[in-house]
């Protein structure tokens, strides 16, 4: 069932929601509100209890290694389906020419949501709010990034990322109250609307040669209708007469009277069906009919005459098979186009009883 492939997409969210908050800036002032400094605040992947353990190690920050606050650090929390964003699974994209005039192909994604935490950490309150005036007006409620998620597929996908909710709480490091250690926690919860994708693999494309010999290439669609639902009947006939039937007109069967089946129109009795000719092919001695109802069935042995022509002829067998009715043909425009070229399509119709 799964055969090995690996698209890095985890990988790459990762590094999307990162990218997003890896320039953020604080500024500090003094007290008659002079820019005093400004330096940019580190971002690391990792669990919020992991920098808690680190932070609240060295409260003092007096180690000559530690860690400093104001820091942020961000983690997946979890990854769930989303049904609502679900398409058909027989949905294929397809990528760039590949060899053998074929080129990529890919099923469309399973959509699933990535829920993402992002903490800030600091020692003062208007670290945070710094932080969250820098996020907060450009999710309304979402930021939209554009990334290509498959690069040998050429697939780029808009990846909407929401932010779900903001929250703030403060621990100190013994009682609180002068003296004690605070450190202030921001945290910000997202979801990324990602997708996941199936192994990729060559597929052909439909077209012909440059020579068209031989009817090659294209899609062709043949339209039937079903004799099975009295749309259409085929009949084949014996003792026909002189007259030939006239494709439009209207034609009658009659059920003989007398015992023998072979008799003319004559010897026919009371009309039974009444169709209209599709087509008359006298070589063949084969008549197609189209009822104008359920009850107008032609059977072996039925006398059918013509309103017209006056032609008739004995049903000797009826076929039950299906008939053709139109051929829709498509083929690319110019034919000598290939996977890689630019190119339009051709649309042929040949409707019958032209060749029945």
């Amino acid at each position: 069932m799964f055969t090995h492939f690996y698209h890095r997409l985890i990988r790459k969210y990762v590094v999307i929601f990162g990218t997003l908050f890896n320039g953020l800036y604080l500024t500090r002032y003094t007290q008659d509100r002079t820019q005093k400094e400004t330096f940019k605040v580190p971002l690391a992947y990792g669990p919020k209890e992991r920098w808690l353990t680190r932070i609240q190690s060295d409260p003092n920050l007096t180690k000559s290694v530690m860690v400093t606050v104001p820091r942020l650090s961000f983690e997946i929390d979890r990854i769930t389906y989303d049904p609502e964003r679900k398409q058909q699974n027989a949905l294929r994209f397809h990528g760039p020419p590949a060899a053998n005039n074929s080129v990529k192909g890919l099923y469309t994604g399973a959509p699933y949501n990535i829920d993402f935490t992002l903490n800030f950490y600091a020692r003062n309150i208007e670290d945070g709010t710094q932080i969250a005036e820098q996020i907060l007006p450009y999710f309304q409620p979402d930021f939209i990034v554009s990334a290509t998620l498959v690069p040998d597929m050429e697939l780029k996908r808009d990846i909407p990322i929401h932010l779900t909710g903001v929250s703030q709480t403060i621990d100190y490091e013994g009682p609180a109250g002068a003296g004690s250690t605070r450190l202030i926690i921001w945290q910000f919860n997202f979801t990324l609307k990602g997708y996941f994708f199936g192994p990729s693999a060559n597929t052909g494309i439909i077209m012909g040669d440059a020579s068209n010999s031989g009817n090659t290439g294209g899609v062709i669609a043949n339209l039937y209708n079903d004799s099975r639902n009295l749309e259409a009947q085929i009949v084949y006939v014996t003792h026909i007469s002189t007259q030939d039937f006239i494709e439009g007109e209207t034609v009658r069967s009659h059920r003989h009277t007398t015992s023998n089946v072979h008799s003319h129109a004559s010897s026919a009795g009371f009309a039974t069906a009444v169709g209209t000719v599709l087509a008359w092919d006298r070589p063949r001695t084969k008549l197609t009919l189209v009822g104008g109802s359920r009850a107008d069935v032609f059977n072996v042995h039925d006398v059918i005459i013509g309103d017209t022509s006056h032609a008739s002829a004995t049903a000797n067998t009826t076929e039950v098979s299906i008939i053709k009715t139109a051929i829709i043909k498509i083929q690319q425009d110019p034919l000598s186009a290939n996977a890689s070229s630019d190119f339009g399509y051709s649309e042929q119709l040949t409707e019958f009883p032209d060749t029945l």
